[in-house]
């Protein structure tokens, strides 16, 4: 049974879907990326470039980090609405030699790669893992910008729609339940032809008729099952990143009201997903809308386009290209990866590096960059509260291999790393915080991902 990408943490499916969405062709509204990709490609202007490429972006670090991936979730995997833990906008996990660590968008290593697994949690929380021994041994970044060596939740979300043609009723179901129940909101989903027994309680058994999708609106049908996969989100409304549909093997955007922005022009990518157990079979989809921009493949070729269904980066400008998040991006050019800048900073949000930081430490260790965090007046009267009961709980940390000579208990000096293509810098040392964790946390049963 094919069901919809409603993508976060896992989802996936293959490829193929859209040409109108029932829709009028918008071709002429939206020029098509293919063309522009053809056109740019055979002309060149006076002065030996070549016109009609859209450039709009800075380069804010240039291309010289070598890894074989780096990996950033787009705007259907992680929910933004109340989030506590931005760390997804702030860090990259990078891939190197076969292994997993964290980067930051300054190009410095925060965690070496010496992980085997890597999963993102729908909160924005990123955890590496490997296993050592009989035990599983975890990295994450929490929401202060602290390492911690906990398990992250990972519970899976996924949700999957549905339509009842005789009933004219539009249903859904959540990842794992055994029924359906209708779904009687306004956004506009994907949907796969069923038919519902009704099982009582608001309950329905659901049988699939068509393997194939539509696009559904408020209970009602705007298209044909004319589409061979989807790839939708999940926790906002599809007005504010769209949904992606694909057609003979060729995948299409629609906006929130069904209307086809960009053209059945685009790949899948397999670095889509959040987690690096999951098949490729099961995370082979594009990416969706990250704020106002989406990095799009055409024909192996990255660029980005905008919600307007405007050419931002046209394809062909980078050998891999990343989501867009708090105006930066990772990008690969040359075979490096490199930084760019595409759209507006939120410097809140800005992590200003100062040294790199170990996972070899048994007590949790802060990162000693300039973490800026957003909190309310209660969160803030929490933390102070939590801070106070950490500090008469605390004791002298465990020494281990790595520990500098202590002076004085509450200060240590962090164990230097080297960073990608340079050589580290010596720091003062930064007093550090450990941080309370439920060692008996244990991850839950997740779905598998590409890398």
């Amino acid at each position: 049974m094919k069901r919809p990408i409603c993508l976060i943490l896992a989802l996936a499916v293959s490829a193929s879907m859209m040409t109108g969405c029932g829709q009028s062709d918008s071709s002429s509204k939206h020029p098509s990326l293919l063309d522009e990709i053809n056109n740019s490609s055979q002309s060149e202007d006076a002065g030996g470039g070549v016109s009609g490429r859209s450039t709009s972006y800075e380069w804010v670090l240039s291309p010289n980090i070598e890894a074989e991936n780096i990996i950033a979730p787009d705007g259907a995997q992680v929910n933004t609405e109340g989030v506590i833990n931005n760390a997804y906008m702030r860090v990259a996990i990078i891939k190197r030699d076969g292994l997993y660590g964290f980067i930051d968008y300054n190009g410095v290593i925060m965690v070496k790669p010496e992980y085997t697994d890597y999963y993102i949690g729908y909160d924005g929380m990123m955890t590496l893992s490997k296993v050592t021994g009989e035990a599983t041994e975890y990295c994450a970044i929490d929401a202060s910008g602290y390492i911690t060596h906990v398990s992250a939740d990972r519970t899976i979300k996924d949700r999957y729609f549905f339509y009842d043609d005789a009933k004219k009723q539009c249903f859904y179901q959540n990842y794992k339940d055994k029924f359906a129940k209708p779904y009687n909101g306004k956004k506009l989903v994907a949907v796969q032809g069923i038919n519902a027994t009704d099982k009582g309680n608001d309950k329905y058994d659901v049988k699939i008729l068509e393997e194939k999708f539509a696009l559904c609106h408020e209970g009602e049908l705007l298209t044909d099952f004319d589409y061979d996969d989807a790839y939708i989100p999940i926790y906002k409304g599809t007005g504010s990143t769209g949904i992606a549909l694909c057609k003979d093997g060729k995948w299409g955007y629609v906006n929130g009201k069904g209307e086809q922005v960009i053209d059945f022009i685009c790949d899948a990518i397999p670095q889509a997903s959040l987690a690096s157990n999951l098949l490729v079979s099961e995370g082979f989809h594009p990416y969706l809308f990250s704020g106002d921009y989406v990095a799009v493949s055409v024909n192996s070729r990255f660029g980005y386009y905008n919600k307007k269904g405007e050419v931002v980066v046209t394809p062909g400008e980078f050998e891999q290209a990343r989501p867009v998040l708090n105006g930066l991006a990772w990008v690969r050019k040359d075979g490096k990866w490199g930084v760019v800048q595409i759209g507006e900073i939120d410097e809140s949000l800005v992590i200003t590096t100062t040294t790199t930081t170990t996972t070899t430490k048994a007590t949790t260790s802060k990162y000693t960059g300039t973490w800026t965090t957003t909190t309310s007046e209660t969160e803030k009267e929490t933390e102070k509260k939590t801070k106070k009961t950490k500090k008469t709980e605390e004791t002298e940390p465990v020494a281990t291999e790595t520990d500098p000579p202590k002076t004085e208990p509450t200060e240590t000096e962090p164990p230097q790393t080297d960073p990608p293509q340079t050589d580290p810098t010596e720091t003062e040392p930064q007093p550090t915080e450990p941080q309370n964790t439920d060692p008996n946390m244990q991850p839950t049963e997740a779905q598998p991902a590409a890398e």
